[in-house]
């Protein structure tokens, strides 16, 4: 992404699902669109307001999980194999830069880059060098760079300021994605992914346990500034998601009473279910050093003081009794094993009537371009974990005492929800 103050066009590579290899063009103030003007209603720092369809653009599935994959998925699978046929030297050559592009991003948010700046100034590089305690010289290369795939705007006499894709990045934006960039392009996960193609030869998984020694919950427990950094990039995933996950779910499940987030996290998602059901109460259910440290502050602002409580404990021995269970991107972190036996945990503790909500990106049929294939092999590199379609978790739910009902699209995402309902 390029965006330039001189007014020229600026050119994005945008992997879409209807053409991966496809650069599309945007004009500065095309780009300056992106940025998201916050509802100040929202107490959750979630998606009132955000243009989801931008987000999860280059990732929205386009099959319908209840029927055969629809027409214009044909047409779509049809113009990706024309366009990287056409094309494959550029296509290939945007796959080998793309990791330029993040090392640029990381190390910009790592240093401090984006916390330096602001949207409506500009700064030059030599005080922001000052700033943040870097070399003059290598730090306007890197914004220039920055500014070069359009997360700053550089002005002249080598001045900067952040683009509206770029205010993402400051930590004290409403809706920040500096976690997730810290922990997905970080060191630890760098160092992981490293190991994939020994991982394939060895038919293994978790490059990460091959890396440090350990998963990477014990590597959490064990790095505090690590942990952290998980739990922000969780809550960035939640930011981004739980707004769309109760839209889908708003006329489902009202009469319940009791809701349980396993692996809740800070409570964003069950803030945000929970808002528009005065009669229900719910309990996020976390790792005991996650629970004492979770943010009381979600349930206040959410005016969910009373309804909301946090318990801490290991969901491979027990979880709290409850009426609706929730997981979302829990049981992707475990291999099939693992997965039944949480699942079994929690069928000993489901009220009668009741169920269990997972979000994940569910993976769709063959050759179908999908986020979800991605995020499987980053799976299979972070953990012992996968990815799934609808036909495997069929599976593990059917020897744990579960039964699919539904599998839902979450709209403007390439998220699913499957619903299980006891046997």
């Amino acid at each position: 992404m390029r965006d330039h103050a001189s007014g020229t066009e600026a050119t994005i590579s945008m992997t879409e699902t209807s053409s991966p290899a496809t650069r599309r063009t945007y004009s500065p103030a095309d780009l300056e669109q992106m940025n998201v003007n916050l509802s100040g209603g929202d107490p959750y720092g979630g998606l009132c307001g955000l243009d989801q369809s931008f987000i999860w653009r280059p990732f929205k599935s386009s099959i319908n999980h209840h029927t055969h994959p629809l027409e214009q998925a044909d047409s779509n699978k049809e113009t990706t194999r024309m366009t990287t046929e056409q094309q494959p030297i550029p296509a290939i050559m945007d796959l080998v830069t793309g990791q330029w592009r993040s090392q640029v991003l990381q190390a910009g948010v790592a240093l401090g880059i984006y916390d330096a700046l602001s949207a409506s100034q500009s700064s030059a590089a030599t005080a922001v060098a000052a700033q943040i305690g870097v070399d003059e010289a290598l730090l306007y290369r890197l914004m220039r760079a920055s500014a070069g795939i359009g997360l700053l705007v550089e002005e002249e006499g080598a001045r900067f300021r952040l683009s509206g894709t770029g205010q993402f990045l400051s930590a004290d934006h409403p809706q920040t994605l500096r976690d997730m960039v810290l922990l997905n392009i970080g060191p630890e996960l760098y160092a992981a992914w490293a190991h994939l193609p020994a991982l394939i030869r060895d038919g293994e998984h978790d490059g990460f346990r091959r890396e440090f020694g350990h998963i990477v919950f014990d590597h959490a427990r064990e790095h505090p500034a690590f942990a952290e950094v998980v739990q922000g990039a969780m809550t960035c995933l939640s930011t981004m998601e739980a707004e769309a996950v109760r839209a889908t779910l708003d006329r489902r499940h009202a009469a319940q009473e009791l809701f349980c987030d396993v692996g809740g996290g800070h409570g964003y998602l069950l803030a945000a279910l929970l808002r528009d059901r005065p009669q229900a109460k719910g309990i996020v259910f976390e790792l005991p050093e996650v629970a004492v440290a979770g943010d009381a502050g979600i349930t206040a602002k959410a005016g969910l003081v009373g309804r909301i409580s946090r318990q801490g404990g290991d969901m491979f021995e027990a979880v709290p009794e409850a009426d609706i269970y929730l997981m979302k991107h829990v049981l992707h972190d475990w291999n099939d094993d693992e997965c039944r036996q949480i699942l079994r945990v929690i069928r000993k503790s489901v009220r009668e009537g009741g169920r269990l909500l997972i979000v994940e990106w569910v993976v769709p049929g063959p050759n179908e371009p999908h986020f979800a294939t991605l995020v499987d092999i980053h799976m299979l590199c972070a953990s012992s974990g996968r990815e799934r379609t609808r036909a495997e978790f069929e599976a593990i739910g059917a020897d744990s005492g579960w039964h699919v009902t539904n599998v839902w699209d979450v709209p403007q995402t390439p998220l699913a929800i499957v619903e299980f309902d006891p046997v």
